[in-house]
């Protein structure tokens, strides 16, 4: 399925779901945690993901410590994005089209969110790379905002202050909704 099929599929789907489960008596939180792992995670490479927001680090990391960073990034970014999305009622997406030609391996899919509080319709951009489970989103731009570079700036602050397990400790504090520890 071409990248720009996927998110609108895939952003559709969810859109769908939201509206049909509300007031289920689920707290809505982990409602939408669940939903999002379910079905927008399968479609994200959290490996690349978090390869790029680590940087230069990864290249010293074990095969557990990257293992570690990376399923601990991957439960904190779901918290975070349930988190965010928990407020969200009637929204729209828009899904543009992407001119693919063959052998392609990266695209770029670039949707607005419409949400009826903000007239003005919020850009995200979806870094794509094609592999052989599908296309897999490695990066998202909001408002011309990268993730993996937002993060990578706090990562390496945090990197050289308390090293990779220090980065580790907080991520997987974050993903469980616990205060990280600090030193």
């Amino acid at each position: 399925m071409p990248p720009d099929v996927l998110v609108r599929t895939v952003s559709e789907e969810v859109l769908q779901i939201a509206r049909q489960s509300r007031g289920t008596g689920a707290p809505e939180e982990a409602r939408v945690a669940r939903l999002i792992e379910d079905k927008i995670a399968p479609h994200f490479d959290f490996a690349r993901i978090t390869r790029l927001a680590v940087g230069q680090p990864w290249r010293q990391a074990t095969d557990t410590q990257r293992e570690r960073l990376t399923t601990a990034f991957r439960g904190m970014l779901i918290r975070t994005y349930a988190a965010a999305y928990r407020g969200y009622r009637e929204v729209a997406m828009d899904v543009r089209p992407v001119a693919l030609t063959p052998g392609d391996t990266d695209a770029l899919v670039r949707t607005s969110l419409k949400l009826p509080e903000n007239p003005t319709p919020l850009a995200i951009d979806y870094s794509m790379h094609r592999t052989p489970d599908g296309w897999k989103v490695y990066d998202v731009a909001v408002a011309g905002a990268s993730l993996v570079t937002t993060y990578r700036s706090g990562f390496g602050e945090q990197i050289r202050a308390h090293g990779l397990d220090g980065l580790i400790a907080d991520l997987e504090a974050r993903a469980t909704g616990a205060k990280p520890a600090r030193r």
